[in-house]
């Protein structure tokens, strides 16, 4: 079996129904997925850590639940690092309205992560890795950041929060890419149209 192109992960546009809450003097910084060891949340943990003895006022919300959730909670004593556990689609995307920075940096080879679409719709800057379907949406230093380890990461973020005016024009260019490539409506018309374009090459 010989592949003739591929269908993205897509979503559909949901941002219109829930209005962005961007601080503006603080930072809120977002992770959304599952909690485990090769999704990179630990790193993500250290380079916060690391930041807030520098910064004052920036927050990071971990949405999600996994093996490595417990073990995180106790070991992590910053009190700016709230754990949510799982959250549903409407409780998750009032994190996305309020979140300023998403990060979401596997360590391992994965598909296409939905939660890097969703952040993006929602107007925040990502922090990715060039993991799986990930460098299929983030365009390092267009509409993003690619990192590769914590020390990267750790400058990503620091880069994020010193550079407001980054964030926006990152966060604005992730949302039109999403909106043109990965929102189901323009999915759909490119599976028919691929189906159809198939049909006809084998009725030849």
């Amino acid at each position: 079996i010989n592949s003739d192109g591929v269908w993205y992960n897509s979503i559909k546009d949901f941002s219109k129904n829930y209005k962005i809450k961007k601080d503006g003097k603080k930072i809120n910084i977002l992770y959304a997925g599952r909690i485990l060891k090769q999704k990179g949340v630990t790193e993500l943990v250290n380079s916060f850590n690391k930041l807030s003895n520098v910064y004052d006022d920036i927050y990071l919300h971990i949405a999600g639940d996994g093996n490595l959730l417990d073990t995180l909670k106790s070991e992590t004593k910053n009190k700016k690092v709230k754990f949510y556990g799982k959250l549903n689609f409407d409780e998750l995307c009032k994190l996305y309205s309020l979140a300023d920075i998403f990060v979401y940096a596997p360590n391992w080879p994965e598909g296409l992560p939905t939660s890097v679409l969703e952040a993006g719709l929602m107007d925040c800057a990502v922090i990715s890795s060039p993991q799986g379907g990930n460098k299929e949406v983030i365009d390092d230093g267009e509409n993003g950041i690619m990192i590769n380890n914590e020390e990267e990461l750790t400058d990503a973020i620091k880069t994020l929060i010193d550079n407001p005016e980054l964030r926006r024009t990152y966060s604005k260019q992730l949302k039109t890419k999403v909106l043109n490539n990965f929102e189901w409506s323009k999915t759909s018309e490119k599976i028919l149209s691929d189906i159809k374009r198939g049909i006809k090459k084998y009725e030849k």
